[in-house]
């Protein structure tokens, strides 16, 4: 029996891999995890075969997180709220980066 496409069924396909409950589908994390078992259940419902016998690509990854009790910006000694004036991301090459340097900004204040 051929597959009908529906919208319907995307709606809902969009909605749950779009959801809270996946938590973002942060690369390597649970929700991540949980999506790729979603859709790998889905094309095998269809009868979608993998090419080379798994449905994953196996590959290391490599992971970095910021210290926000470590982590700080100053503008002129001014100290700035992490989050609410800036946002910061961990250096995956250094494990420390102090920067000193003018101040560009663009936009409106």
């Amino acid at each position: 029996m051929p597959h009908v496409i529906r919208p319907a069924a995307i709606a809902s396909h969009i909605h749950f891999l779009a959801s809270d409950a996946l938590e973002g589908r942060e690369t390597g994390m649970r929700g991540f995890e949980v999506a790729a078992e979603y859709v790998r259940a889905q094309f095998q419902t269809i009868g979608l075969q993998p090419l080379h016998g798994d449905w994953f690509q196996h590959f290391a990854l490599r992971a970095a997180t910021l210290d926000e009790a470590q982590s700080s910006l100053a503008i002129n000694g001014k100290p700035l709220v992490i989050r609410k004036d800036f946002l910061m991301r961990p250096d995956f090459a250094r494990e420390n980066a102090d920067v000193d340097a003018p101040l560009v900004v663009a936009g409106s204040a």
